[in-house]
C-alpha cells in the first residue's frame, strides 16, 4: 500500500515537473528575446558600428559648410599673469575661438576672449601653430582683430558677409574650436543656432583711431 502511494506521489511530482517545463518553454518563445529574420552583411571596409547614413538636404548642406569653413577656424589660447589676495603671482590661462579673414592673417575673435591677454597663440585647422598680437578691438560689441604671420605659408580665409540683407529669424551655424579637439566633424563644436539679431557695421579703433570699416560679420560666439 504505502510503495502504491510513494508511485502516485512520484508521477505527480513528474507531471507537475514537466507542465511547469512546458510553460516556461511556452513563455520564453511568446516573449523572450529573438534572432532576427536575415542577417545583412555591412559593406567591405565600413566600421562594424558606422552604417552608410543618409542626409537630408539641410543635413547635406551643414556637411558642406563645415568642410569649407573648418581649415580657416582659429583656436585662441591666451596667457596672463593676475595677483592673489597675498599678491603672488598667478598664471593664467584662456581660450577661444575665431576664424581667418585674409591672407595676410588677420583673425576676427571676441574682444572678452584676448581681454587683459599677455601673449595670444593661434592654432589653425591644420594644427600650425602662430604668436598672434592684438590690432584692435570694438569693445562696445565684443570685436577684436588679431594678426599672425603666416610667412608666406598658404593659409585658408573665410570672407566677410554682408549683414544689410540679412532677415531676423535666419538660420545661422556656428563653428568653433575653443578646446583644440577638432580633427573631426563630430569632434568640432559645430550646431545650429538659435536665430540671432543680425549684424550692423561697425569699426574697429585702436587709440580712438578707425582700424577697419564695415565689420559686417558677428563671430559663432556672440550668436
Amino acid at each position: 500500500m504505502a510503495k502504491s502511494q510513494n508511485h502516485r506521489s512520484a508521477i505527480r511530482l513528474l507531471a507537475l515537473g514537466l507542465i511547469i517545463g512546458l510553460g516556461a518553454y511556452w513563455a520564453g518563445s511568446r516573449y523572450g528575446q529573438h534572432n532576427p529574420a536575415s542577417v545583412q552583411a555591412l559593406p567591405a571596409g565600413l566600421p562594424a558600428d558606422e552604417g552608410p547614413t543618409a542626409l537630408d538636404p539641410t543635413e547635406a548642406q551643414n556637411v558642406r559648410i563645415y568642410k569649407q569653413a573648418s581649415p580657416a577656424i582659429a583656436n585662441i589660447v591666451t596667457r596672463a599673469v593676475q595677483y592673489d589676495f597675498f599678491f603672488d603671482a598667478v598664471p593664467v590661462e584662456g581660450a577661444g575661438s575665431g576664424f581667418v579673414i585674409d591672407t595676410d592673417g588677420h583673425i576676427l575673435t571676441n574682444y572678452h576672449v584676448v581681454q587683459g591677454a599677455e601673449t595670444i597663440e593661434v592654432t589653425l585647422g591644420d594644427q600650425s601653430r602662430y604668436k598672434a598680437k592684438y590690432i584692435g578691438a570694438d569693445t562696445r560689441n565684443d570685436i577684436a582683430l588679431l594678426q599672425i604671420d603666416p610667412k608666406g605659408r598658404k593659409i585658408a580665409t573665410l570672407p566677410l558677409g554682408d549683414s544689410r540683407n540679412l532677415l531676423v529669424g535666419q538660420r545661422v551655424l556656428a563653428i568653433g574650436n575653443p578646446d583644440f579637439k577638432a580633427r573631426s566633424p563630430q569632434e568640432w563644436s559645430a550646431r545650429s543656432a538659435a536665430p540671432c539679431k543680425p549684424a550692423k557695421a561697425r569699426s574697429l579703433t585702436k587709440q580712438s583711431r578707425p582700424m577697419r570699416r564695415s565689420i559686417a560679420e558677428i563671430p559663432a560666439a556672440r550668436c
